[in-house]
Formats: C-alpha cells, sequence, structure tokens
C-alpha cells in the first residue's frame, strides 16, 4: 500500500486530500480543523504513522519528504521530548 501524502505546515502535519483524511480520522487519527476543514496529525500521531509507513510528510518549504529521524529531531511541536508535554 502507498503511504498517504501529508504536508508539514509550520508546526502541523496537514493531511490534504478528503478521501485520505477520512479514512485517518475513521481510524481514530487526528483531529479536524473546523474552519480549515483539514485533518491536521498531532506530534505522535504523525511520528507513529510514519514508522508505519502509512504516511509520507513533505516539508511545505522545500517540497521534501522527511524521514523519521528528521521529523523527531525537529525543534517544534513534532519534539516529543517528555519536558514538552509533563504537567
Amino acid at each position: 500500500m502507498e503511504p498517504i501524502s501529508t504536508v508539514l505546515v509550520e508546526d502541523r502535519v496537514i493531511v490534504p486530500a478528503q478521501n485520505d483524511a477520512n479514512s485517518l480520522y475513521q481510524d481514530g487519527y487526528g483531529s479536524l480543523l473546523a474552519e480549515e476543514r483539514l485533518l491536521t496529525l498531532n506530534a505522535f500521531e504523525a511520528l507513529y504513522l510514519v514508522e508505519r509507513r502509512r504516511i509520507a510528510v513533505v516539508d511545505e518549504a522545500t517540497r521534501r519528504r522527511l524521514l523519521f529521524q528528521e521529523l523527531l529531531s525537529r525543534p517544534t511541536s513534532m519534539s516529543t521530548e517528555p519536558s514538552a508535554y509533563s504537567t
């Protein structure tokens, strides 16, 4: 199965194709942005789905496909350091 194409826009991973967005949403991934009617994935979802080869993430600025390690090392919400999420 071919991975679903997604786009990294600033610090959000967006699923632009409606059919793909519906498929992921029905499987329990992502949240819908009401005003934009787009599915966005959080950092953990995106990393998990990339690792499982379910999605491919393309950087909006460079148009280059990003690897798991590149996403993991991004200094944005893609960071999974526990301090960023601890209460």
